[in-house]
């Protein structure tokens, strides 16, 4: 299928290890979406890579494709960084071989009437098929506005110097949606191990400590051991630590008989936040758990714009503060 070029282009980065189960069903779901398209292959031994050539010589990409090959070293951010870099469009959006994304022959629309403030979208990302719930991460920037950041749950922010305005994909026109089941072993042990490795190499960074206890709570469904690494993280993060933010982890411990499951998702939506400011995740997690109202903020502005032109927002209070950098 081709695809004519528009006047701002849009690119798609992609990194992938023995991905051949899964990577066809993303790349039909992006046919005619993309100007250019570049696959980052981390050391695949089946035949992802000729999957993806068949692929890209018959959507007759307006820019062309790129496969490039790159020595895996534990660190999801450098290798997300490493695809970015090879791309020329004006845009660029990421996504994982396991997973689709729907709508995306909209993104060009919606990337051509962005305000030139605004370099950084997110998009909702659905973590499996059918699911009713969503989180919003960072998934499209202008070239060279962002950079990736964190090795395993990597998220995307504004470099310095580029601003600081965000805007969000209005999640009923386009989304990701995750194919692979969360409990994957190899996925589950591999990042145990970068999460191990960080924490070693660097023991006041709070982020791994963070990252791992979504990862127990969300995953293993074993809250007590999530419970453990979060008061590893209140004990990293700088600044005063609210008392009812360690409160609510004593609360979070207790929880013997499993999370609820709109608990679960609320944690997961707080945790995996773009936002470095640490009162933001400490604040809702005692949100979360004592079942308080959530206080006014900002809203983030949508596209495309709905309503004659005027901003407006697609998601709850609770999630536009999480899309703020």
């Amino acid at each position: 299928m081709s695809s004519k070029r528009s006047s701002v282009s849009l690119g798609l980065s992609l990194i992938a290890r023995d991905e051949e189960r899964d990577l066809l069903r993303l790349l039909t779901s992006i046919e005619g979406a993309f100007d250019q398209v570049a696959l980052l292959d981390t050391g695949s031994t089946d035949r992802t890579v000729s999957i993806f050539h068949d692929w890209a010589e018959k959507e007759s990409l307006p820019l062309g494709y790129v496969v490039d090959e790159y020595e895996w070293c534990d660190d999801f951010a450098a290798a997300k960084n490493a695809a970015d870099s090879l791309l020329e469009t004006d845009w660029i959006c990421s996504a994982d071989a396991d997973e689709a994304i729907q709508g995306a022959t909209l993104l060009r629309s919606i990337v051509q009437g962005v305000p030139a403030n605004i370099q950084l979208l997110a998009a909702e990302w659905r973590p499996f098929p059918g699911s009713d719930f969503g989180f919003p991460l960072n998934l499209l920037s202008c070239r060279g506005a962002a950079t990736w950041v964190g090795r395993v749950d990597a998220t995307k922010r504004l470099r310095a110097g580029a601003g600081d305005a965000h805007g969000m994909i209005d999640p009923a026109r386009v989304t990701w949606v995750h194919y692979r089941h969360p409990h994957r072993a190899s996925s589950n042990d591999r990042n145990i191990r970068i999460w191990r490795k960080w924490i070693r190499e660097e023991p006041s960074d709070p982020t791994p400590y963070k990252e791992w206890a979504i990862h127990e709570l969300t995953m293993n469904d074993d809250p007590g051991a999530a419970a453990r690494l979060l008061r590893q993280y209140l004990a990293r993060v700088e600044g005063r630590v609210p008392y009812m933010a360690l409160r609510a982890v004593d609360d979070l411990e207790r929880c013997s008989d499993g999370v609820p499951d709109d608990t679960k998702q609320l944690v997961s939506l707080l945790i995996r936040t773009p936002s470095a400011r640490v009162d933001v995740p400490l604040y809702l997690l005692q949100l979360i758990l004592s079942q308080t109202e959530p206080l006014d903020c900002e809203s983030v502005p949508v596209f495309p714009e709905r309503g004659g032109g005027e901003s407006a927002t697609a998601t709850p209070p609770l999630l536009t503060a999480l899309t703020r950098g």
